[in-house]
């Protein structure tokens, strides 16, 4: 392939026009353009142009190139192809000129060029039937495309699509090849353990090389011989904002910035390092944060939520079960939140923690109502003046996977007269968002606790990621669930959720 020119398919009369891939993709991802390798995993860093370059242009290139080659995108879910992927490649396509050459269906969401029949399919890993069903009109299904692949949860989800790609083809031009793009959140990831590092010798391939990547904004390695389960060659690539010609340049200030207030979040979302070497969930987290309630009293707050957490679920609504039968709850907890004016920070002023572990007379359901309730009563007593927060309709985000916790809640509430109070289902927000937000605000000083919330700052301090890349362990969060369940109804207000990207 030509990465300085293609010819475009014009009509007759500007038939052989030449169209610059070079001006579209930019510098530095030439190897990964012409990499004939069977794996192929890009690294980056947020803004790195790897998913406009490697899962738009480089995919649309792909069907230009041979009249063989049919192309399937894919990510973990099925849905978010529509505003992720598919929209990339419809804008890749007008930025190109050549929209018209290509039809577009968007249920099922599938891209044909007219001129030979060949296809562009979007897919979702969580429904497997729809890849192993696909049948292409012309030449093979021979290019894969995985976005985000940091969400495919196994190495053995990924290994049925890996197995499924495959075919006679004609000419080793169009061998089959799986790209897959990736921001490297954690290093306690499948992908880590199975293509960046040899088995055999136990050594890292493409160690994070920080002088390189920030002197050069791209590490390469590349071995032909590799012979993976389905296919042989190996192309790894490390690259961040430095190989951007077109970014913003007020880009590189905001990475300086970083560097100096958190350099794990800079290794990670400017430099495109794996994160987590450590295992810790909050490293930005600090005794800084921690402040008297007088002093954080002080502060000038727009608004308030509660967050209740029965300890029944994993964080995202999934309810806990042990040997499939018995439920779990190991903490009852809730945090009142403060929000300031300025949407600048958010502040948990009070806690409420109880645990029936090691209980000898555990708390039944009712009483922990009532205490609970008592809890919030005293808190509009404190607050209502002082800082005056605590006005209006009380907003309570209680845990969705319990309803019937909710509701009982919410039934001794109305019988207490406390009208003034809402009970709703808890954040929907994925549990990588809100810790990826509340890192980031943290590295600021704009995530500040009381010292009133005790265990909040115990978990928060003990939390460490889980296996195979998991965000958290499921255990010890049940304070930090209870904060964030309270900040959700606020997150999208925030002022610095503006330049937030979540993945």
């Amino acid at each position: 392939m030509n990465l300085d020119n293609l010819t475009k398919p014009y009509s007759e009369d500007t038939a052989g026009k030449m169209l610059s891939l070079r001006s579209l993709i930019g510098e530095h991802y030439d190897k990964a353009f012409t990499s004939m390798c069977r794996y192929n995993i890009i690294k980056g860093s947020r803004n790195s142009k790897k998913s406009v370059d490697m899962i738009g242009f480089r995919a649309i290139f792909d069907i230009l190139d041979s009249p063989l080659n049919n192309v399937l995108i894919v990510r973990e879910n099925e849905y978010t192809n529509r505003q992720s992927t598919f929209a990339n490649i419809l804008n890749c396509l007008n930025r190109m000129g050549i929209m018209g050459y290509f039809k577009v269906n968007k249920n099922p969401l599938e891209i044909t060029y007219k001129p030979t029949g060949q296809m562009i399919f979007f897919r979702g890993m969580n429904n497997p039937t729809t890849i192993t069903s696909i049948t292409v009109q012309v030449g093979v299904l021979n290019r894969v495309y995985i976005e985000e692949a940091y969400e495919i949860p196994s190495y053995e989800d990924f290994r049925k699509l890996d197995g499924s790609i495959r075919g006679v083809v004609p000419s080793p031009k169009n061998c089959f090849k799986i790209t897959m793009v990736l921001n490297g959140w954690n290093i306690e990831h499948w992908i880590h353990d199975v293509f960046f590092v040899d088995k055999e010798t136990g050594l890292e391939r493409l160690p994070d090389n920080i002088d390189k990547l920030e002197s050069d904004g791209i590490d390469e390695y590349c071995d032909p011989e590799y012979i993976g389960d389905y296919g042989k060659g190996l192309y790894l690539a490390t690259t961040n904002y430095l190989v951007n010609e077109f970014r913003d340049p007020f880009y590189d200030l905001s990475a300086k910035e970083m560097k100096k207030r958190s350099i794990d979040i800079y290794l990670v979302e400017y430099l495109g390092c794996w994160g987590n070497p450590r295992g810790v969930t909050y490293p930005e987290f600090t005794d800084s944060l921690v402040k008297p309630l007088g002093e954080l009293l002080k502060l000038p707050y727009i608004d308030y939520a509660i967050g209740i957490d029965t300890g029944l679920s994993n964080g995202e609504g999934n309810v806990i079960r042990k040997k499939d039968k018995e439920l779990v709850r190991s903490a009852t907890t809730m945090v009142l939140k403060g929000i300031t004016k300025d949407f600048k920070e958010q502040v948990a002023l009070g806690e409420y923690y109880w645990t029936n572990e090691g209980q000898a007379v555990p708390k039944t359901e009712p009483q922990l109502y009532e205490e609970m309730l008592d809890v919030i009563m005293k808190w509009k007593e404190t607050f209502i003046t002082s800082p005056i927060i605590m006005k209006g309709v009380c907003y309570v985000m209680v845990d969705c996977a319990d309803i019937g916790f909710r509701q009982g809640l919410e039934l001794v509430a109305r019988k207490r007269g406390l009208i003034n109070i809402k009970f709703i289902g808890s954040t929907k927000h994925k549990i990588q968002t809100r810790i990826d937000y509340n890192r980031l605000q943290m590295a600021w000083g704009e995530y500040l606790v009381a010292n009133t919330c005790p265990n909040l700052v115990r978990e928060i301090k003990a939390c460490r990621t889980g296996d195979n890349g998991a965000p958290r362990l499921d255990t010890n969060d049940h304070a930090i669930n209870a904060d964030e369940y309270a900040f959700a109804p606020f997150m999208s207000k925030m002022s610095r959720w503006k330049t937030f990207k979540e993945h």
